[in-house]
């Protein structure tokens, strides 16, 4: 292994849009991580079959190569022509871990103050029968009715780049698309680490799908 101290983490954009680290010339994407360090590969890992990888620490600027030996020449030959991206590098430190991220919810649950409340399910779907009598057979029919709670913690700010943003439990989402009377909303982690979460709102009322709400990262907004 060899240590590597670095002054600050440069982030640059990669193809599509996702945040790169950049060390000593060549960029490195995350591959997995916890709450206090975090993987990363070299971005030719695929294309050139580079085996470069390294390790950074919460809290430490020491960077920790496991494979030091890239398969290929430098990526950037001068570090100032790299187009910078904002991005903090504590938001890489997260837990992958299906299991860590149970184990995250119901610690939060359980020292949840009084007078909070949970969202369990978004959307309750029901059933009603009907029966319609024609002579002597008689037909039956299933409606689908749908019932839909509300989030009582939910909020609509605007982002720093004066874009709609969805604010439930600590967590944020940015609207994605629009279809009908429905507006599909992502985590604002998405891009960053992939956080699935996401969420559906109706246009004209405060109901709402929770399509998915587990998020691999802690709360954000508070």
């Amino acid at each position: 292994m060899s240590l590597l101290y670095v002054d600050g983490f440069l982030f640059t954009a990669g193809q599509r849009g996702k945040p790169k680290l950049v060390i000593e010339n060549n960029s490195f994407f995350r591959t997995k991580g916890d709450n206090l360090r975090a993987y990363w590969s070299c971005s030719a890992y695929k294309s050139k079959k580079c085996r470069c990888k390294l390790v950074t620490h919460r809290g430490s600027f020491t960077v920790k190569y496991t494979s030091k030996q890239h398969s290929h020449p430098d990526e950037y030959s001068d570090i100032s022509s790299i187009t910078p991206l904002e991005a903090d590098i504590d938001d890489f430190y997260v837990r992958d871990s299906k299991e860590d991220d149970k184990k995250h919810k119901r610690k939060k649950k359980s020292s949840q103050p009084a007078g909070v409340q949970h969202v369990k399910h978004a959307i309750v779907a029901k059933q009603e029968r009907k029966t319609f009598h024609q002579g002597d057979d008689d037909e039956e029919e299933t409606v689908g009715l749908e019932e839909h709670k509300f989030a009582l913690d939910l909020r609509l700010e605007t982002g720093s780049k004066g874009r709609p943003k969805l604010v439930m439990g600590g967590y944020s989402f940015f609207r994605n698309n629009s279809s009908n009377n429905k507006t599909y909303w992502l985590c604002s982690k998405n891009r960053l680490i992939k956080c699935r979460a996401r969420i559906i709102t109706f246009d004209g009322c405060s109901g709402m799908i929770l399509k998915n709400q587990h998020h691999n990262h802690p709360p954000t907004e508070y």
